[in-house]
């Protein structure tokens, strides 16, 4: 019998979702084979998250079991993920892509447990499902019920401003979009922006948001939301420039959901000062030189060219 079974780096288990069939254990003794167990049900997996799978193969016969082979077809994997590593507690276990194999020796009711370790791709390129497809080479195999899998949960997180710079009295617009990019749906999808760098320079407007719900307690933006597969939400809210501060409204955006960015995204927009008036504006080119000349034949005029008394 096989059974398998999945944890995750922070310990979670992920309860043999991976577990399929279309193969079995096999052995050269007529009637002694080791069956795959189907699942009983799905689970998922973030983006970025490590998966160690355990697969455990037990001799149930009453003979030993020499020469056992077994592989897994990992390339419904590869496309989502990264393989790692492979170790076995008995026998020999290899990795060749897309192949995942194992030979060794049982004696009756003695287990053999192969451990491989996948990290999921982020953001991923692939169908976003983790499936295995178990065969092997040996004669007298059993296959099981069917394939189960892994579904992904990703998010993606974009954040832009409608103006790079702004003067003071400008609104700026802030929009982020949250899209589930993962093969299941997500439930309190959440995060927070931080606007410590934008109320220095600007005071808060207002905030509206078309998936979920979205509130400001100063200084800290919070939206949280379900999302369906290929769902998108998207928040906006708006502030106005002020003259003071750094004349930087900078925000930074983060999120402790899993599978979605984990880096903060930020988006900045420069405020521009006023430049203070401090008399009136001299006049330039022309019309300048004009005014000069005009001011020069003023003076000369108040003050006539005196010539000398002439000799009688």
């Amino acid at each position: 019998m096989v059974h398998r079974g999945f944890t995750g780096v922070a310990g979670l288990v992920l309860s043999a979702a991976l577990l399929s069939a279309g193969g079995a254990f096999a052995a050269p003794h007529p009637g002694s084979t080791a069956l795959v167990q189907p699942p009983p049900d799905q689970t998922t997996a973030a983006a970025g998250q490590t998966l160690t799978v355990v697969v455990t193969i037990v001799n149930t016969d009453s003979v030993p079991l020499l020469g056992a082979d077994y592989r897994e077809d990992l390339s419904d994997v590869l496309d989502d993920a990264e393989f790692d590593t492979v170790h076995a507690d008995i026998g020999t276990a290899t990795f060749t892509p897309p192949t995942l194999s194992w030979t060794g020796d049982l004696q009756p009711e003695q287990r053999a447990t192969i451990t491989f370790a996948v990290s999921v791709d982020h953001p991923g390129t692939g169908n976003h499902r983790l499936a295995l497809a178990e065969r092997s080479s040996s004669p007298g195999t059993t296959a099981g019920d069917g394939p189960g899998e892994i579904l992904i949960t990703a998010l993606a997180m974009t954040k832009t401003t409608d103006k790079t710079q702004a003067h003071v009295g400008d609104e700026v617009v802030v929009s982020i979009a949250v899209v589930n990019t993962g093969s299941t749906p997500v439930t309190a999808a959440t995060f927070t922006e931080d606007l410590t760098g934008v109320l220095d320079d600007a005071v808060f407007g207002a905030v509206t948001a078309d998936v979920g719900a979205a509130s400001f307690t100063s200084p800290v933006l919070t939206w949280t939301g379900d999302l369906a597969p290929r769902q998108q939400a998207s928040i906006t809210y708006t502030v106005t420039a002020g003259d003071r501060g750094d004349q930087a409204i900078t925000s930074t955006l983060t999120t402790t959901t899993p599978g979605g960015p984990d880096t903060p995204i930020t988006a900045t927009t420069a405020v521009l000062a006023e430049l203070p008036v401090t008399g009136p504006a001299l006049p330039l080119g022309i019309p300048a030189v004009a005014l000069l000349i005009g001011a020069g034949l003023a003076a000369l005029s108040r003050h006539p060219r005196r010539h000398p008394a002439q000799s009688p």
